[in-house]
């Protein structure tokens, strides 16, 4: 995280295969070259076809770095996408800050994030660690 020290670091989760996922990524493309020195995106290949990604993150022309993730039950899977739900998470300060909603991601709210300003919005929890439901169902599995 020390690298990242000073940035909002977005990690944005995607496959090849999420028309949802390439546009959020294609959204950072631009954002990230609008704030290059405030902003670090890694984006996060999961539950797909690994081999695939590089290439296709190549045609796109992205220039962010692409992590390969896998199906198996990581960490960052438990945390943020449990049952296979793409989106992404912002990281300020060593804080996880938000979980926004891919609509909501725009020039305005990241200079709102990069100048620890409020932002306003609703943390997109459904379907992570931090949506009620699992944390219920992480109970009762432990009973």
């Amino acid at each position: 995280m020390e690298s990242f020290k000073n940035q909002l670091l977005v990690l944005d989760f995607w496959n090849t295969a999420c028309t949802a996922c390439i546009i959020s990524l294609d959204k950072w493309d631009t954002l990230q070259k609008v704030f290059p020195r405030e902003v670090a995106v890694i984006a996060v290949h999961l539950y797909g076809d690994n081999p695939s990604a590089l290439p296709f993150a190549q045609r796109k022309g992205w220039q962010f770095p692409i992590a390969l993730g896998n199906r198996a039950d990581t960490t960052i899977n438990r945390l943020f996408y449990a049952y296979k739900s793409f989106g992404q998470v912002w990281i300020k300060d060593g804080k996880l800050i938000a979980i926004p909603k891919s609509k909501d991601v725009d020039r305005a709210l990241v200079a709102k994030a990069i100048t620890n300003r409020p932002l306003g919005i609703e943390m997109n929890d459904l379907l992570t660690y931090f949506d009620k439901r699992y944390q219920e169902a992480e109970t009762v599995e432990e009973n």
